[in-house]
């Protein structure tokens, strides 16, 4: 009678067990492993995939839904009339990756997103779109005020110091000796034109002192 009890027992143990293990497989659910503070930076018109990696309970795909983080989390539109499309891809053995892809991504699509599949739901995702702007005409002014320093004006007051004095030291290379030689020139034609007159008077003395014999 008491062996017939244990073998009971140990058969009803077995039951529930199996019943238990199955009823665990039925409730498997993925699970979302998206690191926590992930951040995707990108610029304006430039494309941008953020993903979702999923531990599966088998190798089916599952059901994978994006919404955007706001006053209200709202559902993110991947039909073919937007950029956004939403993309599946089976890494390995029970592990899956949902991806969100934005094709020419908007300033408006900056914000925070987040993936769930059954009752898992993933840590957020950040994304940040920097719009291409160029710098203000205040802003290059500000800059160049800063960087023009007395540093900066040093060289160019050499150089122009430098050519100032190579301009003076050529003029007067070139027009001391031209003065020169017009005093020279100046000089000689003094010269000659005393020579005649002196020889005429000397000439003329001697002329009229000569007595003829």
């Amino acid at each position: 009678m008491c062996l017939t009890i244990l073998h009971v027992s140990i058969l009803v143990v077995h039951i529930l067990t199996l019943a238990a293990g199955s009823q665990d497989s039925d409730q498997c659910s993925p699970e979302i492993t998206v690191r926590r503070n992930t951040l995707y930076n990108v610029s304006l018109g430039e494309d941008l995939r953020i993903s979702c990696p999923i531990t599966l309970c088998n190798n089916s795909q599952p059901t994978v839904t994006w919404y955007k983080l706001g006053k209200k989390d709202v559902l993110v539109n991947v039909s073919s009339a937007s950029h956004i499309r939403q993309e599946w891809e089976l890494l390995q053995h029970l592990e899956g990756t949902s991806f969100l892809f934005f094709e020419n991504i908007l300033s408006n699509d900056s914000g925070q997103y987040r993936c769930q599949s059954g009752n898992s739901v993933g840590h957020f995702i950040t994304i940040s779109v920097n719009g291409r702007t160029e710098p203000t005409t205040v802003t290059w002014t500000t800059l160049e005020s800063e960087i023009m320093t007395a540093d900066t004006f040093g060289p160019y007051v050499h150089c122009i110091v430098g050519i100032m004095v190579f301009v003076i030291v050529v003029t007067a290379i070139y027009v001391t000796p031209k003065r020169v030689c017009e005093a020279v020139l100046c000089a000689r034609q003094s010269r000659t034109t005393a020579d005649p007159d002196s020889e005429n008077k000397v000439g003329g003395s001697i002329t009229g002192s000569t007595v003829p014999v």
